[in-house]
């Protein structure tokens, strides 16, 4: 069995983005909320775009496990 290390990578640090993505879904939502209900009427683009919002969500989140996971804050997540 192939492993895929993002797919790990993520698995591991699931409780932070658990925790953080929703701060940054509103912010994107927040900022293109009008541009996305314009383009939500053809139910092809409104779920390219909603699924490119989820996934714009995880970069974000990956910047946070990568702070959270220096020395001196590893205390937050148990490390």
């Amino acid at each position: 069995v192939k492993s895929i290390s993002i797919i790990e990578y993520l698995g591991r640090n699931s409780l932070l983005i658990y925790l953080t993505h929703e701060i940054f879904i509103f912010a994107f939502i927040h900022l293109f909320g009008q541009y996305i209900i314009s383009y939500c009427e053809s139910w092809g683009i409104g779920s390219i775009l909603w699924s490119g919002l989820f996934l714009t969500s995880i970069i974000p989140c990956i910047f946070v496990i990568q702070i959270v996971n220096t020395q001196y804050l590893r205390w937050i997540i148990g490390k």
